[in-house]
């Protein structure tokens, strides 16, 4: 038979996962940033026609729909960061602190 562990939920863990949470949100804003500078830029050198109003539509109406669904506000990853960050604070906050010992003592047994 396999040998199996039991994995604590820490305090630790969920930070490590709002933080994870929030670089990755911070990073895809980055990029989109960049995609609409560049574009900006392009059309302000001179870049014009079809192609120009294609890219400027994708970027005024695809990326702000991303950003908006997905990235600020209320958008998926901050409600998720959001309900983690809570979580941590009700996890701290209701658990008994004696609980922590016996944690570590069952995570020493399964070792």
């Amino acid at each position: 038979m396999a040998d199996t562990k039991n994995t604590i939920l820490t305090d630790e863990n969920i930070t490590n996962a709002s933080s994870a949470i929030q670089t990755y949100i911070d990073t895809c804003l980055g990029e989109i940033q960049k995609i609409t500078t560049e574009i900006d830029s392009l059309r302000a050198a001179g870049f014009v026609g079809d192609a120009s109003d294609g890219y400027n539509t994708f970027i005024t109406q695809t990326m702000t729909d991303l950003k908006n669904n997905f990235y600020e506000n209320e958008g998926l990853m901050p409600s998720l960061k959001t309900w983690l960050d809570s979580y941590l604070e009700k996890l701290l906050s209701d658990v008994d602190p004696n609980l922590k010992s016996q944690n570590e003592s069952l995570n020493t047994v399964n070792q």
